[in-house]
């Protein structure tokens, strides 16, 4: 799985979008297309529109090693279509119609196929069952 954790992805400023598909392609080329997949941890608009006194009891939940920069998002992928554009990047670097599936939630799907819980996964637009 992918990280979207702005100082895990890049460790320079800015941290964008690119970066982030960057990291993608660093995982898959390491340990292969089939352990990429892309995570839901982020707010439905990031973590940056959040307010301050949120942020600050978030970051405090860190330790200090973790270092959050002064922006936690990564640029370009702190909206609610960030899916569209990571699938669009995705596109744009040469990955096939069935490894985007896979990294856009087919892993997810077979994690959860194999503990044996019902569900559908939408990737691509297009709703398959996977169970």
């Amino acid at each position: 799985m992918g990280t979207g954790v702005r100082n895990f992805v890049s460790a320079r400023e800015p941290t964008t979008i690119e970066d982030l598909l960057n990291h993608y392609n660093h995982v898959a080329k390491l340990v292969g297309v089939e352990h990429v997949g892309v995570g839901s941890d982020i707010d439905l608009d990031g973590y940056d529109a959040l307010p301050e006194d949120y942020k600050k009891w978030l970051r405090a939940l860190y330790k200090t090693s973790y270092a959050f920069r002064d922006k936690m998002d990564i640029d370009g992928a702190n909206h609610y279509k960030r899916m569209f554009d990571i699938t669009d990047g995705l596109v744009r670097r040469g990955y096939s119609d069935a490894d985007i599936e896979l990294i856009l939630g087919g892993i997810s799907a077979e994690s959860w196929h194999r503990s044996g819980a019902n569900h559908r996964v939408v990737a691509l637009g297009i709703l398959n069952s996977r169970c």
